[in-house]
């Protein structure tokens, strides 16, 4: 049984990026891996494209094999050419919707997330829901998860969530989304700031 990590990456407005990882094992080759982050990203791609702005793309999905300690190993990439297809403005890159990667554990070992790239304005709902995700980019983020998890299974591996202080592991077991939107600070370090005097 092999452990790994699969990532996918990509751009975002002013140049920044974005990564998200998912843990899985299996009995599979690493390169079998890589072909399970390229599928569930692509397919889950198409369910979010229509949320997402051009300047947020997806550019590179990897397996990485992680030893008995879940540190590095060895890694397997697959070079990807994906924009975001909305005409609208990005919302700000520090914000992300979220899968919520769910389990038959209920404490806060049982659940886990993924970031996405930052949206397009047209992923926020309006009127009274103003400021949550429009309900149908949700359950396109949901749809999104599910398709990951279906790449995953396909080529043999299960999902799971790292407790990393005892490295154990509890099998994911669906995908969901919360609806509101969270922030991801690290993507703004570095923006340089305009003040105007």
């Amino acid at each position: 049984m092999s452990n790994f990590e699969l990532k996918a990456s990509g751009g975002l407005a002013s140049g920044r990026f974005w990564s998200s990882r998912l843990y899985v094992t299996g009995d599979v080759s690493e390169a079998s891996a890589a072909g399970a982050a390229h599928t569930g990203w692509t397919d889950a791609w198409a369910d979010i494209t229509a949320y997402l702005p051009t300047l947020s793309t997806l550019t590179l999905t990897s397996a990485t094999t992680l030893d008995d300690t879940w540190h590095y190993a060895t890694r397997t990439s697959t070079g990807e050419d994906l924009a975001g297809t909305s005409g609208e403005d990005s919302m700000p890159i520090n914000t992300t919707a979220l899968i919520t990667w769910r389990s038959n554990t209920i404490n806060r070992h049982g659940r886990g997330r993924s970031k996405l790239p930052a949206a397009a304005i047209n992923g926020v709902a309006s009127a009274a829901d103003t400021g949550l995700i429009l309900p149908a980019f949700k359950a396109g983020i949901i749809s999104a998860g599910e398709a990951i998890l279906s790449a995953i299974n396909d080529a043999g591996l299960t999902a799971v969530i790292l407790n990393r202080l005892a490295l154990t592991t509890t099998t994911i077991t669906a995908a969901d989304c919360s609806g509101l939107f969270k922030q991801a600070k690290k993507r703004q370090d570095k923006v340089p700031s305009a003040f105007t005097l």
